[in-house]
This record gives structure tokens, C-alpha cells and sequence, in this order.
């Protein structure tokens, strides 16, 4: 199940799940963006949820299992900054709540009930795409960062609870990556090029840069890692 997965880099871990052989559940409040998507893969379909009402996110897990028959992993990718950056001091509570629900309180839903599956089923893999900037901190985006920043100890936290239960729970973090859901910053050349100058690779990155990550940790080539957090950022956060 991939949640996110109409455009950007959803969109790109449901096309290398199928790469590898996997079927996949795209998943997005945008039914005709996951349809598009899961139209143009051999095993895919798609189904509707808002990741920030739980019994959306209850219903579209058990929508899945009625299509598929069983659930081996769930990588949550639903979220994003979607351009929205604020100075603190002129931040207020809508705009807080909305981006922590859109990105932490959205990681605890489909984690969650992924996890109760999973567990259910003797085992699998959760994989949450955080972001860079749950290490570090950009200007105007402290509720961004304080949301993906709880994502990486959900993660944890997770990890150490669902360990007996055989699920292993980790983070892909991506760095400056250039998707459909940040357009209102990367359409703008002068952004990326201030971008590019705090990467050392010296550009930002591409939705489909994330999946060989992502694809690993869902794999059994990830069988002894749990609870950590994979950064495919460019090595932004080592400067």
C-alpha cells in the first residue's frame, strides 16, 4: 500500500514496487491522480483516503485486503510542505494544525493501522517517508519541521513496540526533491539554484532517486533494520 501515491514520489515508489514484482495500492485523497497512475502499471489499482480522518485511512486498509488478499507493507508518502512556508512569529493554530495533521497525525493513522494488520499477519514492513528537515531546520518552517521531526521518533517509537510482532518500521528522508506537491517553490529557477547551493551534489532531487531506498527497506534485504532513518538528501545534512 503506498500511500500519496498520485504523483511525486508516491507515485514513483508505486511504479518500483511493481518493478519488483510487488502489487500496488495507490492510494490519494486525488482518486483520479491514483488512477492514473495505477492504470499505467501492470498490478496496481487505486483507492481513495484522506490519510488525516482514521476511519478513511480503517476503510481503505480494509478496502485493500478485500483486493488484494493480503497486505505485506505500507509506505506512507501522503504529506509535504505544499509551498507553505510562514515566519513563526506570523504562524496560528490553523496553520500548525494543518501541517501536523497532514504529516504527523497522517503517519500515526495509516501507521497504525498498518502496523495492526501487519502484526495480525505474523509480520511485514512500514516504510514512512519523512524529510531532511527532521534533522535540520529551514527558515519559515518550523510547524514543517517540527511534523516531519515527530515522524522520525514515531518511528522509533514504533520500531521498538512492533519488534516482537516481526514489523519493522523505518523513514526514507528525503532531501530538496522536486514533485508536483512543492511546485509553488521548484517552478521557480532562482529557488532551485538556491537550493542546489547548500547540496553538495550541487542539485535537487527527483522523485524516482528515492525508490531504490524505499524499495530496500520493504525488502528482505532489510531484515535486521528497524527504527532507522535512511537520508537520500544529496548530503545536505552533512554541511
Amino acid at each position: 500500500m503506498v500511500t500519496g501515491a498520485a504523483s511525486g514520489i508516491g507515485a514513483a515508489v508505486a511504479r518500483g514496487v511493481v518493478a519488483e514484482g510487488g502489487v500496488a495500492a495507490c492510494v490519494d485523497v486525488d482518486l483520479d491522480g491514483a488512477r492514473a497512475v495505477a492504470d499505467s502499471l501492470d498490478a496496481a489499482f487505486a483507492l481513495s483516503c484522506d490519510v488525516t480522518v482514521l476511519r478513511d485511512v480503517e476503510a481503505c486498509f480494509d478496502a485493500v485486503l478485500e483486493r488484494a488478499g493480503r497486505l505485506d507493507g505500507l509506505v506512507h508518502s501522503a504529506g509535504g510542505s505544499r509551498g507553505q512556508a510562514v515566519p513563526f512569529l506570523e504562524l496560528d493554530e490553523r496553520r500548525w494544525r494543518e501541517m501536523v495533521d497532514r504529516n504527523l497525525t497522517g503517519s500515526f493513522h495509516c501507521g497504525l493501522i498498518a502496523a495492526r494488520h501487519l502484526a495480525a499477519a505474523g509480520g511485514g514492513a512500514i516504510v514512512l517517508i519523512s524529510s531532511q528537515l527532521s534533522l535540520v531546520v529551514r527558515p519559515g518552517l518550523a510547524h514543517y519541521c517540527a511534523a516531519k521531526g515527530g515522524v522520525a521518533q514515531l518511528v522509533k517509537g514504533m520500531a521498538l513496540d512492533l519488534a516482537p510482532h516481526h514489523v519493522r518500521v523505518n523513514a526514507v528522508a528525503p532531501g530538496p526533491t522536486q514533485t508536483p506537491g512543492n511546485s509553488a517553490w521548484f517552478d521557480q529557477p532562482d529557488v532551485v539554484a538556491e537550493h542546489a547551493r547548500t547540496i553538495p551534489m550541487g542539485r535537487v532531487g527527483q522523485p524516482h532517486e528515492c525508490v531504490g531506498a524505499v524499495v530496500h527497506l520493504l525488502s528482505d534485504e532489510a531484515s535486521f533494520t528497524t527504527g532507522a532513518t535512511l537520508l537520500v538528501d544529496g548530503g545536505y545534512t552533512i554541511i
